[in-house]
């Protein structure tokens, strides 16, 4: 990041981070913050309504990471209920507890 303190670089880093969620490229987020992360001691050189401007930007990344996290323990979720699902019915009983489905007999049929 040459151009380090500049708030034109900020945005753009924050940009780019926000695009990369966007894509569902979560493997270019830890270069992209370290990226970041180089030029924020250089904040303090820029006056008030940049670093007004950059919290605003910031504040929309924030959003975009937190919807993406959300997303993802989303997913896992769902995977953990799939997995569930392929070992077995699970039930509750009168106490609201699990409790695995009995198995079915060989001689019940589906009518």
């Amino acid at each position: 990041m040459a151009d380090r303190a500049t708030p034109a670089a900020f945005e753009s880093h924050l940009g780019a981070i926000r695009d990369a969620l966007l894509r569902g490229d979560l493997q270019a987020l830890p270069a992209l913050a370290s990226a970041l992360d180089a030029g924020l001691g250089d904040l303090q050189a820029l006056s008030a309504p940049d670093l007004e401007r950059l919290r605003a930007e910031a504040a929309r990344t924030a959003a975009c990471l937190g919807a993406a996290k959300a997303g993802l323990a989303a997913a896992r979720r769902r995977l953990a209920e799939i997995r569930a699902g392929a070992d077995g019915l699970q039930t509750y009983d009168r106490n609201g507890q699990k409790a695995a489905a009995p198995a079915r007999s060989l001689r019940e049929k589906r009518l």
